[in-house]
């Protein structure tokens, strides 16, 4: 009786073992897809900063003819 008992325990904790785990990966999926997110928009908007870098200097040259 107490044989089954200390198997069934040990396949318990066993899975709960796998079933945390799981709940790992998913976990460290999740951040690896917000920062590839976080880098996608960094790139998008790596042209706009660019575009208002530009339109400053562009506007600090017009003021300084003036």
């Amino acid at each position: 009786m107490s044989m089954g008992t200390l198997y069934q325990t040990m396949a318990h904790s066993s899975g709960l073992m796998f079933e945390n785990s799981v709940g790992a990966q998913n976990n460290l999926n999740l951040s690896a897809q917000a920062v590839t997110n976080q880098g996608v928009l960094q790139m998008y908007s790596f042209v706009t900063v660019t575009d208002a870098i530009a339109m400053a200097q562009m506007t600090k040259a017009n003021t300084k003819k003036t």
